[in-house]
């Protein structure tokens, strides 16, 4: 998704501070979505500047040299609305914004659009310059959708969006003919109910989950070194663990064992059970041999270790086959620590 801002949308905002920019700025860099700025808007917004900011400051301040006397200046008004551009195209970077350049738009083009009084030229309007201008924008968002992304035009110029809803059926028509999805919302606030805020609420639920899952990781962390303690001491380690809380996974890595390890598994986390899987090769003794599989479930004091994958002595017999072992490990459910063993079978193929 591509989004155009239009100049309504940044009206008198020279430093980008307003909390609805912020917003913007978190999704689109969560969501990869592009916000563009037409270099127009940044002219027209410099414009307004100049007219509401240092010529209002000017009479002001002459007014008061006559009546007062004093002696002070103005910067000058190149340097003050080249200061504040500066300063207004540094925050469009910091914010990860990007400027759309102007297009290049036949003049033949611009006057029989304007002749015919086509959107977002104003139907009876006297007003061309400001129909001239809105005309680059769209062409700005225009060219930004022809890149194959769905672009979306936020603004509230009636020129542009139709009857406070969606883009203006004649513009939609015309993006239609060009190959280009477009959109509109109806000003800043209509975009962030609709599209950040949503998108706010289910990270804030990601972000809750993930501090659960990090408690369940530590119960992982805990169990894995209470199942080393009880099988002789053998040292495995989960390495790296990578949480996705999308797929509620953990994905277990860079074991660095004793033992060799082989087709690891990533490890699944629920609400209820923390599971980790992985297979031996090599001859070890029994008491020497991590389990493949281990299921912890939170709301009993008791882990779970079974389906062995082993070739190897057995209590002093030689066996040459696969053994599957379930053995039940008593814990406590605050410490973690091993209270107690129990084999509870052994199957040997």
């Amino acid at each position: 998704m591509i989004i155009v801002l239009d100049s309504t949308e940044v009206f008198e905002d020279y430093e980008l501070g307003k909390p609805w920019i912020r917003g913007l700025a978190l999704y689109a860099k969560a969501e990869s979505v592009q916000v563009i700025v037409p270099e127009v808007v940044i002219q027209e917004l410099m414009r307004q500047a100049r007219d509401d900011l240092w010529i209002p400051a000017n009479r002001a301040l002459n007014r008061l040299r006559r009546t007062t006397g004093i002696n002070s200046e103005l910067p000058p008004q190149t340097g003050f609305l080249a200061d504040l551009e500066s300063r207004f195209r540094a925050r469009l970077v910091e914010v990860g914004f990007e400027v759309g350049v102007i297009p290049n738009v036949p003049h033949a083009e611009v006057l029989s659009r304007m002749n015919a009084r086509l959107h977002p030229f104003r139907s009876g309007s006297p007003d061309l310059e400001k129909g001239y201008k809105d005309y680059l924008i769209w062409r700005t968002a225009l060219a930004a959708g022809h890149a194959g992304e769905e672009v979306v035009l936020v603004s509230r110029n009636n020129d542009f969006v139709h009857g406070g809803a969606g883009l203006h059926r004649d513009l939609a028509d015309e993006a239609a003919s060009l190959g280009v999805t477009a959109s509109a919302y109806k000003g800043s606030e209509f975009m962030l109910e609709t599209l950040v805020r949503p998108w706010m609420k289910k990270a804030a639920g990601l972000l809750r989950r993930l501090e659960r899952h990090e408690e369940q990781l530590q119960v992982a962390e805990q169990l894995s070194k209470s199942v080393s303690d009880v099988l002789g001491g053998v040292e495995w380690n989960p390495g790296e663990i990578n949480l996705d809380p999308e797929l509620d996974t953990v994905y277990v890595s860079n074991f660095d064992p004793m033992l060799p390890l082989e087709n690891i598994d990533a490890s699944e986390i629920s609400d209820h059970e923390v599971l980790l899987s992985f297979t031996v090769s090599g001859d070890v003794l029994l008491d020497a041999y991590p389990p493949k599989e281990v299921a912890y479930y939170l709301n009993d004091p008791r882990v779970y270790v079974s389906d062995w994958d082993w070739n190897n002595h057995c209590v002093a017999a030689e066996i040459s086959a696969e053994a599957t072992f379930e053995i039940r490990l008593i814990v406590d459910p605050d410490s973690l620590e091993v209270q107690k063993t129990e084999v509870v079978s052994i199957q040997v193929e």
